[in-house]
């Protein structure tokens, strides 16, 4: 059975995320003392996505209305429900009080990893809605997780000898 999607939901949930993404980015920067170029730099390719999210919003707003799978349309209903970031408040606040580097870094895995999934399924969802753009997030967006798993395997960053 088919049923429509509205993608402009989504498209808004991927924007809204990355403008807390990036302010997450800054206050663990600035609050926990850790990376904070690091996290700098992260943070502005994420103000630079929301830039290009609400630009395609206002570009594609007449294209974002699909007919698709009922279980495709639940699943994406399931992810918007479910954001992680939908209590970034909250998550900040968790974050303050994280003791390790590690913490931190799995917090910021858990977001990337989520980042990349929503650009893979915006782009199977609506393939024809800026193809060359969300190509380019993607790649960015899989650049962060690599740039975090990194971190995160760098023992000697972690103050842990071999």
């Amino acid at each position: 059975m088919s049923v429509t999607v509205d993608g402009k939901k989504f498209l808004e949930l991927i924007a809204g995320n990355e403008m807390k993404v990036a302010k997450l980015y800054r206050d663990i920067g600035d609050e926990v003392g850790l990376g904070q170029g690091f996290f700098e730099r992260m943070a502005a390719d994420e103000d630079k996505h929301e830039i290009i999210y609400r630009g395609l919003l206002g570009r594609h707003e007449n294209d974002l209305i699909r007919e698709t799978e009922a279980s495709t349309a639940h699943y994406v209903e399931l992810l918007l429900e479910n954001d992680l970031l939908q209590h970034v408040d909250e998550l900040v606040e968790s974050a303050r009080h994280l003791n390790f580097k590690s913490q931190i870094f799995d917090l910021c895995e858990r977001i990337e990893r989520d980042s990349v999934m929503y650009v893979r399924e915006f782009m199977d969802l609506y393939p024809d809605v800026a193809p060359q753009e969300m190509k380019i997030i993607l790649q960015e967006e899989k650049k962060h997780l690599q740039m975090i798993l990194e971190k995160k395997a760098d023992r000697s960053f972690f103050g842990i000898g071999m």
